[in-house]
Parts: C-alpha cells; sequence; structure tokens
C-alpha cells in the first residue's frame, strides 16, 4: 500500500509538468539572432583621431558607439535594439530619429531600399546594452516562416531539459517525504531561521551521515547542482544565442554536465562538514559541529529552493532571455551567502560557554573565509 501511494505522487508531479512542458512549448514564440553587433561596435578615440574597437571595460562609460551595417544581407530580419535610456540614431553622420528607452526594432528592409549603398554608418548616442540582427518575438508571420526548423528544435530540447530537472528534484523530495516527512517539515520551516536547534531527538544531531539523513544531503546536492548547471550555462557568454556561433549547442545543457555539477556539491557537502569538524574541535567548540551544520544546509536550501524555482520558471517561460540574468541571480547569490552567514552567526552565538575569541576564529574559518572566496570566485574570475 505504501508503494502504490507513493507511486501514485509520482505519476500526479510527472502528469503535472508533462502538462506545464508542453503549454511552454505550445507557447514559444519563435526568435532568431543571427549577428551580435556588438561584437563590431567601434569607439572613436579623439588622442589617435580614429575609430578603434569598442572594449566594454574601457569604453563602457562612453555613450557614443559607431558600427558598419550592411543592411541588404539581412532582408526580412529586423535590427533590435535594447536601450536603458532614450537615445539618438545617427545613420551617415546624420541624425534620423530619438528613441525610447526598452527595445527598439528598426526594419532593414525599409534601411536597403533607403539607402542603396551597401554599407551605412550607424551611429547611438545613449546608454545600449546590446545590438543584434535577428528576429524579434513579436515578428510577423512571414517572418517567422524564414526560421530555420532547427532553431525551434533548439528551444524546445532546452525545455525538455529543464522538465526533467523538474521532475529529477521533485522526485527526489518524494522520496524524501515517503520516509520521513518529519524531517523534511523541519528543514522547510521558516519560523526555525532565528532558533537554534538543540533538540536531541534530531537525528542530524546523533547520526550526520546515517539513515534518511543521506537521502535529504542527496537531495540538497541535485538541487544546488542544478542550480549551479544552469547558472554556468547561462555564463557561457552573452552569444549564447547565435546558434551559427555555437554548433547547435543551446545552454550547454546536457547530462554529463549535469552529472558533474552534482557530484562537485556532493563532495562540497562532505568537504564543508570536515571544515565544520576540524575548524571545530582545534578551537574547542566542537558542540557546534553537528548544530552548524545543520543550519548550514537547512539554511542553504530554503534559498537554493527559490532560487532554482525562479530559473526553472524563466527557463520555461523567458529561454532566450536567460543569459541576460547571469550577473542578476549571481548578485543575489552573494546576498544569500552574507544573509545565510550572519543567520549562522546569531544561531551558533546563542551557545554562551565558548570564549569570544575562539568563537570568532571558529566562524572566519567555516564561513566568512568561503564566504570570501565565493565571491572571488563569482566576481573576479
Amino acid at each position: 500500500m505504501i508503494f502504490l501511494k507513493w507511486l501514485k505522487q509520482i505519476t500526479l508531479f510527472f502528469i503535472f509538468f508533462l502538462f506545464l512542458g508542453s503549454k511552454s512549448f505550445a507557447n514559444n514564440k519563435i526568435e532568431k539572432i543571427i549577428l551580435d553587433l556588438k561584437d563590431y561596435w567601434l569607439y572613436y578615440d579623439a588622442s589617435y583621431n580614429s575609430y578603434i574597437a569598442y572594449i566594454s571595460n574601457n569604453h563602457q562609460k562612453d555613450k557614443l558607439i559607431h558600427f558598419w551595417l550592411k543592411p541588404k544581407q539581412f532582408r526580412q530580419y529586423k535590427l533590435i535594439l535594447n536601450l536603458k535610456e532614450d537615445t539618438y540614431l545617427y545613420i551617415n553622420h546624420k541624425l534620423q530619429q530619438k528613441y525610447k528607452k526598452g527595445e527598439q526594432t528598426l526594419s532593414l528592409d525599409s534601411l536597403a531600399n533607403k539607402y542603396p549603398q551597401e554599407n551605412i554608418f550607424i551611429s547611438l548616442y545613449g546608454n545600449i546594452e546590446s545590438s543584434i540582427i535577428g528576429v524579434p518575438s513579436k515578428a510577423s508571420k512571414n517572418i517567422e516562416k524564414t526560421i530555420d526548423i532547427i532553431n525551434k528544435n533548439h528551444i524546445q530540447e532546452y525545455r525538455k531539459h529543464l522538465t526533467f530537472y523538474i521532475l529529477i528534484i521533485l522526485i527526489a523530495y518524494t522520496l524524501v517525504r515517503q520516509y520521513d516527512v518529519k524531517m523534511l517539515m523541519e528543514y522547510l520551516q521558516i519560523s526555525k531561521f532565528f532558533q537554534v536547534q538543540r533538540r536531541q531527538d534530531n537525528p542530524l544531531f546523533i547520526r550526520v551521515f546515517q539513515n534518511n539523513n543521506i537521502l535529504f544531503l542527496l537531495t540538497y546536492a541535485i538541487l544546488t547542482g542544478t542550480f549551479f548547471h544552469l547558472l554556468d550555462a547561462m555564463n557561457q557568454g552573452s552569444s549564447l544565442l547565435i546558434f551559427q556561433k555555437y554548433n547547435n549547442q543551446l545552454l550547454n545543457l546536457s547530462w554529463a554536465n549535469w552529472g558533474i555539477w552534482v557530484g562537485i556539491l556532493i563532495l562540497w557537502t562532505l568537504t564543508k562538514y570536515m571544515i565544520i569538524w576540524t575548524s571545530a574541535n582545534l578551537l574547542s567548540v566542537s558542540k557546534l559541529i553537528n548544530v552548524h551544520f545543520y543550519e548550514y544546509i537547512r539554511i542553504s536550501h530554503f534559498f537554493y529552493l527559490i532560487l532554482i524555482f525562479g530559473l526553472l520558471l524563466l527557463g520555461l517561460h523567458l529561454p532566450y532571455q536567460m543569459h541576460t540574468w547571469y550577473n542578476i541571480f549571481k548578485t543575489i547569490l552573494v546576498f544569500v551567502y552574507i544573509l545565510r552567514t550572519i543567520i549562522l552567526w546569531y544561531n551558533a552565538n546563542s551557545f554562551s560557554e565558548f570564549r569570544k575569541l575562539d568563537f570568532f576564529s571558529y566562524l572566519c574559518v567555516s564561513e566568512i573565509i568561503p564566504l570570501m572566496i565565493y565571491i572571488k570566485i563569482l566576481f573576479f574570475i
């Protein structure tokens, strides 16, 4: 009977997310990116009296960028501009139009008809995030027909990957719920964030890597591994969606990479425990070992659960914009780590029997130094 009940839950989850995935496929708005013009941006250097290649780190404060365009080569497509503020458009050094902040499109057919020469010189004065040649999401049906079917298949394949990730995560949580629903509920309770768990009947304090704790830690590794797998895929570069340059791979979502990330997170979980165990014993605060590890997993799990839900939702409904969210999620992740460190410090500090110097040294080794390494990896490597 227990097995049949568990099988029924898995089946219901499976049907629900297959329906969600099929709806996502059906609502797919086709968009094709032919060329990322940011690779061809130019910057006028007055000291050399010439145009030089635009370098983001050096010229990002300058609002005037230029590039050459051959509109006749890209008939039926659009020039899509993502503007952070009102921007002025110049063609062949003559002011043509002022565009409002947001996504703006120019018909390359119209430009080709108006300017018979092969090359035209475009200048944009404003804060420009991106400029691409392609088909916007609100394209006409005639333009949609020109898109290769392989590009549509890429998006479907990408969403299928995300749907299977969701199914794997749900199956893992269903198993945890089946074997120890009480433990799962304790991990999910927000009200206990600032209450140190001293209950001696909590199995994680007695046997950290035994019984159902192993199952939950594996589920935690799958959850965090999937998150970092998607985050890593988003960081493959701003030109991920230029299919011609990416060799028919979309966001590098492969099961091998996913497995590697899950394996890395399993090893990191074990390493984290060893760091806590070693530093606690060296600094005579060994009573904190199991409490600290439990709180670390519980708080991390809660935040990662929210973040992975956001990533998967964006991936199912806005697959073409995924790469633009990388820096946002990276920044959110740092704030999460800082907040987690503060909560862990608050909870562990409730043990008043430790000397302040020993406790502070322990916290530096187990939390603050790893936090600094996280920030270094995320922003400076």
